[in-house]
């Protein structure tokens, strides 16, 4: 069918289609305009007509329940939903909210059964009924922006929001490979970015190893990094190593804040291994003297310590 300008899109996978249309039913008769399309549910992947219904509907409905709760389609609904601050959380009666995905327990969640809830949930989002004064022409809301995590406005059409949704896994790589997060990604799209960023950054260290290798030997000719201490070449050292992972971190935050902790849980490690680095080397650079080993064998089990909380941090953020 049709989106209006004040839609609302159910999401919920095929096994609770019964319940769905149930809700859809009641809604209807309730003056809102339900999307539904039940060739649609259950697709393997991203639509043009699904992002569209997405971001345009004024809210979205997620209905949790075993199976949907396992459902990557309907987690990256979700996600989009609360990215773009219009999800509504419901699940069947016999779902255990502890079994709620990652990411999607801070928000409160009714009971798919509980109509006057769900309406009431509508109405505070601004869902506009049938006949309802004060509606807009769907070109003024295509370019409203909403605001998002962190005040930075995110535009609720347009082609810089649906490019990186449907983008191809090829492609979502060649965007990790340029150091490029978008602002929202599926999840299977995310974990190929995430791997491409993971090669850029790998191609980089091997890159600084070796092109530090050979500057070494043109600042000190026939020396080695054993003879003698050098206070100007390890802080050199030290500030390559903190930008790389400054910008690690970053990346990780993204993916995070996006909710797709797949592709941070894949990036974390080269944020690690990055700040790790740069303690060891930043020690050098201030002593003169190698890391003893109790130095090397703490940071080891801090550096895993410290992505957990951060992680911890953003989840708790992002609720």
């Amino acid at each position: 069918m049709a989106l209006g300008m004040s839609s609302v899109f159910i999401s919920y996978s095929r096994a609770d289609r019964a319940t769905a249309e149930i809700l859809a039913s009641v809604l209807t008769s309730n003056g809102y305009e339900v999307w539904s399309d039940v060739e649609l549910v259950g697709t393997d992947d991203f639509t043009d007509e699904i992002v569209s219904a997405l971001e345009r509907a004024s809210a979205v409905i997620v209905i949790w329940s075993n199976t949907s709760a396992k459902s990557r389609f309907v987690r990256d609904e979700a996600r989009l939903a609360l990215h773009l601050r219009k999800l509504v959380a419901t699940k069947v009666r016999d779902f255990d909210l502890m079994k709620i995905p990652l990411g999607f327990g801070g928000q409160h969640t009714s009971e798919v059964d509980d109509h006057a809830q769900i309406i009431k949930a509508l109405s505070k989002l601004g869902v506009l009924r049938a006949g309802n004064p004060g509606s807009r022409p769907q070109s003024e809301l295509r370019d409203e922006p909403m605001l998002r995590q962190g005040g930075k406005p995110s535009y609720v059409g347009g082609p810089e929001r649906t490019k990186p949704l449907l983008m191809s896994n090829l492609r979502a790589f060649g965007t990790g490979l340029l150091l490029q997060v978008p602002a929202f990604q599926l999840t299977d799209r995310g974990i190929y970015t995430s791997l491409g960023a993971i090669t850029t950054y790998a191609i980089i260290s091997v890159g600084f190893w070796f092109g530090s290798q050979a500057l070494f030997n043109y600042w000190k000719p026939g020396e080695t990094w054993d003879h003698g201490y050098d206070q100007t070449w390890f802080t050199l050292m030290a500030i390559c190593m903190f930008a790389l992972a400054a910008l690690a971190w970053r990346h990780l935050t993204a993916w995070f804040n996006q909710r797709n902790f797949i592709a941070g849980a894949l990036f974390s490690l080269p944020a690690g291994v990055f700040t790790f680095l740069f303690v060891c080397v930043g020690y050098i650079a201030f002593t003169g003297e190698p890391p003893p080993d109790k130095l090397v064998f703490s940071m080891l089990a801090v550096a895993p310590t410290i992505l957990i909380g951060w992680i911890s941090y953003l989840a708790y953020r992002n609720r």
